[in-house]
């Protein structure tokens, strides 16, 4: 479980799935550090130890975020619209380092992985390309 938490918004937990074979490069005591039991660090469980800056451009945000699209739909609950005003909730810098391509898209729309597999998913949803679409994700007058 990690611990997430976004503005306005009661602090909740979150299961986030591990993957060892994506860390096989690491010694597991790299990681395992409590001595005796070997548990990880609290560092290492919240995953900040090594990605403090997930959010960075041109990370693939589906690669760890999988399987969140029914959680991300009901965080975003109509009359909310999930592609616009991010840093409503979210913050503002973070947001802006978001670029919407298509690995962002895949966060949530997973089933739609193989359509059209290698188009940017904004050229035809959105009749835009990510990085001019990427101001949608701010909120109207919030700065460029």
């Amino acid at each position: 479980m990690v611990g997430v938490t976004v503005a306005r918004a009661p602090a909740r937990s979150h299961p986030a799935r591990f993957d060892h074979t994506t860390h096989a490069d690491l010694k597991c005591v790299s990681c395992h550090t409590t001595p005796v039991s070997l548990d990880p660090s609290v560092e290492t469980l919240r995953c900040a130890a090594c990605h403090d800056d997930h959010h960075a451009a041109g990370r693939r945000c589906a690669v760890c975020h999988t399987e969140l699209g029914a959680e991300m739909r009901s965080a975003h609950a109509p009359p909310a619209d999930a592609h616009v005003a991010c840093d409503a909730c979210h913050q503002p810098a973070i947001v802006a380092q978001l670029v919407p391509d298509r690995s962002l898209c895949l966060t949530c729309h997973a089933a739609q992985r193989d359509h059209h597999a290698t188009q940017e998913c904004t050229l035809c949803h959105f009749q835009s390309p990510p990085g001019e679409y990427q101001v949608h994700l701010r909120r109207a007058g919030a700065g460029s």
